[in-house]
């Protein structure tokens, strides 16, 4: 395990894999977007602005506004514990149980207006030169044949399939086209060689899931039935991991049920204190409430099936199963797992404390005993796969149906409605029978996606490729 200085830490990932800095003021719109340094939170300041701020225990109120990209003349400076400046500080979710735990209330701070507008055209693509073209780019630092990808303020990584490796683009990539700047899973951009046998520098060949946040990346390498993590991530091509979590050691790829193991796990996500894994073959989901800091280390809680050491595959859904667990996020106030299978969402309210616990509500389906794969429409989903947040709304990608559904404001009930879409013309569209060709606005089996700042970003696995679009704030 490598250890670094907050501060260091805060630069490297500034800088990112190879970039530069930068100090333009940008404000956060929730947590996820200040994932700088593990433990990062939106504050609302005495402006009314939101900036980035993490621990620092030399602080009276134990946080400082990040030094990188905060306004207001507050870079680098003590949060005051003033109330009217921090307001929003650990105030109660109004919809969140009653043992949940406090949040900053900015993550729920409503955003005027939609945030994107229907059928919206994407504003940048990476793995392709234009907009138009669907290129296996090979062994090359342009390459996104991807099903998943995993956006923050110091970068994006992506999961290029079929070729064992994850790629890196950092600092985040403002112009089309992009060559990656940093590597793992391999030595070198260019590098075809055999996988060979698992180890701490190498990723098996099928499709897997990357997670990225709070100067964590982690990696769900499927077929070796493990996740790999780089704390902090990698700042040079093909680093070795730290941590392997689903096996006892970097070289063993066996699989299996028990706490400290795993079945196929293809989908990851992190906040840098937290890491959740989507067990697809075991039919679970595991969390583990501090970050693993040893190789095997046991999770703290199975979600879908009784306990550990189980694996049942369940014949009709209920709120407390799952069948494909294939896209995950936790934003401090709720746990959101795409269950691709059973067509639908399960939401829990808070971070579930107890094997098994049954999820709160459903989207995609009108209750949680069902999940049929229905017609497009504002309340149905079609296999989705990917979740993520933004303020006050919530984006999935509905692989099924091409086209990413967004509910704003945040549903709070089986069966919400979505607002928003794209991909596609409006709710009611369905996605045509067969591949779609590559356009601007369009997409060809939507998988992972991810939000940092106001930029989303969308794996586009049919379309070999990964296409970003700018949300409104």
């Amino acid at each position: 395990m490598r250890h670094t200085s907050f501060l260091a830490l805060a630069l490297t990932l500034s800088v990112g894999l190879f970039g530069c800095p930068t100090d333009n003021p940008v404000e956060c719109r929730d947590q996820s977007s200040c994932d700088l340094g593990a433990g990062g939170a939106c504050l609302v300041a005495p402006s009314g602005n939101q900036w980035c701020a993490y621990p620092d225990s030399s602080c009276p109120s134990g946080m400082r506004y990040s030094d990188q990209r905060v306004g207001d003349g507050l870079s680098g400076s003590c949060v005051t514990e003033d109330p009217g400046a921090d307001a929003g500080v650990d105030a109660a979710d109004p919809d969140a149980r009653p043992d949940a735990p406090t949040i900053d209330a900015s993550v729920d701070a409503p955003i005027v207006g939609p945030i994107v507008t229907n059928n919206q055209l994407a504003d940048l693509v990476i793995g392709q030169t234009n907009f138009v073209s669907e290129a296996d780019r090979g062994y090359t630092g342009q390459s996104a044949v991807s099903n998943d990808v995993a956006a923050s303020a110091g970068g994006v990584w992506v999961f290029d399939v079929g070729k064992g490796r994850v790629l890196g683009f950092s600092p985040l990539p403002n112009t089309g086209d992009p060559t990656a700047s940093g590597i793992v899973g391999r030595p070198a951009v260019t590098d075809n060689t055999a996988t060979g046998a698992a180890s701490a520098t190498n990723l098996g060949s099928i499709i897997g899931a990357v997670g990225y946040g709070g100067g964590v990346l982690a990696v769900a390498d499927g077929d070796r039935n493990r996740v790999l993590i780089w704390n902090p991530a990698p700042t040079a091509p093909g680093e070795a991991a730290d941590i392997v979590i689903g096996q006892p050691n970097m070289t063993s790829s066996a699989s299996g049920n028990g706490a400290s193991q795993m079945s196929l796990p293809l989908s990851v996500w992190t906040d840098g204190v937290r890491l959740i894994v989507g067990d697809r073959a075991n039919y679970r989901v595991l969390i583990w409430n501090t970050m693993p800091t040893a190789n095997g280390q046991a999770a703290d809680i199975v979600l879908g099936q009784a306990n550990f050491g189980v694996n049942v595959n369940p014949s009709s859904p209920s709120a407390s199963n799952m069948t494909m667990p294939s896209g995950i996020t936790y934003d401090g106030a709720r746990l959101y797992v795409a269950d691709s299978f059973f067509n639908r969402v399960l939401v829990w309210d808070g971070l579930p404390t107890a094997n098994n616990e049954a999820a709160d509500f459903v989207l995609g389906q009108p209750t949680l005993t069902s999940g049929s794969s229905l017609a497009a429409s504002p309340t149905t989903l079609n296999q989705p796969t990917g979740v993520a947040r933004y303020g006050n709304a919530l984006l999935v990608s509905d692989y099924g149906n091409d086209r990413i559904v967004i509910y704003q404001p945040l549903p709070t009930t089986s069966g919400s409605s979505a607002s928003l879409v794209l991909g596609q013309a409006d709710l009611n569209t369905p996605a045509i029978s067969g591949p779609n060709a590559a356009t601007q606005q369009g997409f060809d089996r939507p998988d992972g996606l991810s939000v940092t700042g106001s930029l989303l970003f969308v794996a586009d696995s049919g379309n070999r490729r990964v296409v970003r679009f700018t949300l409104a704030n």
